[in-house]
């Protein structure tokens, strides 16, 4: 009896020592993984850079995030892969932002994103090396981006662009132009200015240049963000980067010179594009 309570001992440490060892494999795995915050107004940029990255395999990407991701503890939990209701919901019933994501997509069920559950997602993210949470600055402030240990990148756009969209959208009025204009220039000014905190690296990346140079653009933000050299193949169709290029300018056509004019009256030359 006591040999084979002495065994079943052993065996359990044994158990034990190899759980413990996963464990720590885990953590380590977990700790080699890079989470990047694509950041930028709405309309700035953002969502298409983060298009761009959703294409690389490797990527496990969460676009619209900053819509219920408030703290710097949630941050902390999407690192490690911990996938909470919120998020869960949040995807359910956005699901459009789901099917934007090729980590998410391939677990709606012909297009509907009813079923999903937080261990399934979970699991996408796990098998990713790289984390990409998408969101803008009405929801992120710099006091939390400083907060976070995470590389940042935060896309600048010209603010006619900006504005030319939202107006487009009916999610700003003609006569809301010139006050929203002050405000969000002086925002995207202390967004561009903004550096590097103790916690992170703090990027910021041009639209235009993205819009023209794609592919270009991306290996620049690899190698900064990821201190990578190569590249994913991107499959980038002619129409799309007719697009995206044609999106740089496109402002020119829609925006009438009243608004122009109060743009330029509250922004910066630099914080324009030319």
């Amino acid at each position: 009896l006591k040999d084979a309570m002495q065994g079943a001992l052993d065996a359990a440490q044994e158990t034990q020592g190899e759980e413990e060892e996963e464990k720590e494999e885990e953590e380590i795995d977990l700790g080699k993984r890079t989470h990047i915050v694509v950041l930028s107004e709405r309309k700035g940029g953002g969502e298409e850079v983060g298009r761009l990255l959703n294409q690389d395999e490797g990527v496990f990407y969460l676009p619209g995030i900053s819509s219920i991701l408030k703290t710097s503890n949630e941050f902390d939990q999407l690192a490690h892969c911990d996938i909470s209701e919120k998020v869960v919901t949040f995807y359910k019933t956005h699901q459009a932002l789901a099917l934007a994501s090729d980590s998410l997509s391939k677990l709606c069920k012909e297009g509907q994103c009813n079923e999903l559950t937080a261990e399934e997602i979970s699991t996408e993210c796990l098998a990713r090396h790289v984390s990409v949470l998408q969101g803008n600055t009405d929801d992120w402030t710099l006091k939390l981006i400083d907060s976070l240990s995470m590389e940042i990148a935060y896309v600048s756009r010209d603010a006619r662009a900006i504005i030319s969209e939202l107006l487009e959208d009916g999610e700003l009025t003609e006569e809301e132009v010139q006050v929203f204009a002050s405000q969000l220039c002086a925002r995207i000014d202390t967004f561009t200015s903004h550096s590097s905190s103790s916690h992170n690296v703090y990027e910021v990346f041009k639209y235009e240049k993205f819009a023209a140079s794609p592919v270009t653009s991306l290996s620049t933000l690899y190698h900064k963000l990821l201190e990578r050299t190569d590249m994913p193949d991107l499959t980038l169709t002619k129409d799309y980067k007719n697009a995206l290029y044609l999106s740089i300018n496109q402002w020119q056509d829609s925006l009438q010179q009243i608004n122009v004019d109060a743009i330029k009256e509250e922004c910066s030359s630099g914080l324009l594009d030319r």
